[in-house]
């Protein structure tokens, strides 16, 4: 089977339901993992912060460095899937994108000679560290994921692949108001979005390099 080496860039975000937050613009991790992209590598991960208004984001026209997902070699058959983390602060968005970084690092330097399925799957676990030691739960708690399964062969320089999002888990809102007694306040929830339900779309762009 012939290698490809393709770039993959994040076109944009649609979500029905971006989460519980009220607020018209939201602040997510989008992580992208390769799944078996060729013979002996596992696993390749990748994360990017994105800005939702109104649960959806054109980065068409944004800056290369803010969009580029993966530089890779692929054949044959592999995964392309996808996440959005639940909205999350500025600082944990931050500092969940910094420490994911830094154990990537550290993990490759720490790794070197070792074959790259070993390295894959242990990278594999960074998205949970980085997320625990920066308190950023919602970064494992996507509130939409998808993936395609794609064919080297078949890629074409320009290709716009949209991958559809689903919720990976049940979706409330709780919300605080008036007893009918008068005396104090009790919530409720309403549903949002039931597990598995479609929860938008994300597009990413291939480039042929």
């Amino acid at each position: 089977m012939a290698k490809k080496n393709i770039e993959l860039s994040l076109v944009s975000v649609a979500l029905a339901t971006p989460g519980t937050s009220k607020k018209k613009e939201t602040r997510h991790a989008v992580t992208a993992s390769l799944v078996w992209p060729r013979l002996s590598v596992a696993r390749k991960e990748s994360a990017l912060p994105c800005t939702l208004v109104k649960g959806a984001a054109d980065l068409s026209s944004a800056p290369w460095h803010e969009t580029v997902l993966f530089k890779e070699s692929v054949e044959g058959t592999f995964g392309l899937k996808a996440s959005v983390s639940e909205p999350l602060s500025n600082a944990a968005l931050d500092s969940f994108l910094r420490l994911f970084t830094g154990i990537f690092l550290k993990d490759i330097g720490s790794l070197l000679g070792k074959s790259d399925l070993v390295l894959s799957d242990i990278l594999s676990a960074t998205f949970t560290t980085a997320s625990r030691k920066s308190g950023s739960a919602g970064a494992t708690n996507p509130v939409a994921e998808g993936a395609l399964t794609l064919d080297a062969a078949a890629l074409r320089d320009g290709d716009l692949l949209e991958i559809p999002l689903f919720a990976p888990r049940a979706l409330s809102e709780t919300t605080v108001s008036s007893s009918p007694s008068g005396r104090g306040t009790e919530p409720s929830s309403r549903s949002l979005l039931r597990k598995g339900a479609p929860n938008g779309s994300l597009t990413v762009r291939v480039h042929l390099i």
